[in-house]
């Protein structure tokens, strides 16, 4: 008498061969899972930078190079007067790049206390860690022209708040379009 179906034996081995492969799918899978999450978040993390560092960069662009100073000598404060002819400082507080604006125009834009409280240009899930700018005036030449453009250098490090690990360092350097000088005006 023949008998069909399987022994406990081949049953068993059918099993554990099912639960590997079953054991390598779920790790697979789960590995997928956190690399798209972090590449979620470290998108999140250079789109929230893009929209400050852009901001930057415009109003540094439609600045007046004649007048780019750091705040008190620190090289974590920018101030300079924008097109609008207004005093404009960009600075790091707690972890955050901020804009603070003086629209007075007799006042001397490196004064330190002649800002408000400004607005943080990143959002509280952003920290930035360092900022250094590095600006260069620009030199005044004849017929009330400019002999030289100002720009501007900085270097920025940020990470999603609570993950220094996957930090972002980015560097650039941004030119004024002013071609007369802001005593000129």
């Amino acid at each position: 008498m023949q008998r069909t179906g399987f022994t406990v034996i081949e049953l068993l081995v059918a099993l554990g061969i099912f639960t590997v492969a079953l054991l390598v799918l779920f790790g697979t899978y789960g590995n997928v899972v956190t690399r798209q999450r972090e590449a979620l978040a470290q998108q999140e993390l250079q789109e929230n930078l893009r929209y400050a560092l852009e901001q930057l960069a415009r109003e540094i662009r439609t600045g007046y190079g004649t007048t780019y100073t750091l705040v008190a000598g620190s090289v974590e404060a920018l101030a300079f007067r924008n097109q609008r002819l207004e005093c404009v400082r960009y600075d790091l507080q707690n972890g955050q790049l901020r804009r603070s604006v003086n629209g007075d125009q007799t006042v001397d834009c490196e004064a330190a206390s002649s800002y408000g409280q400004g607005i943080s240009l990143t959002s509280p899930e952003l920290d930035v860690a360092r900022l250094y700018f590095e600006p260069h005036l620009a030199q005044e030449g004849t017929a009330g022209e400019l002999a030289e453009q100002g720009f501007v250098t900085w270097w920025l490090r940020a990470a999603a708040a609570g993950d220094p690990d996957r930090a972002l360092t980015v560097q650039s350097t941004v030119t004024s379009r002013q071609t007369k000088p802001y005593g000129a005006l």
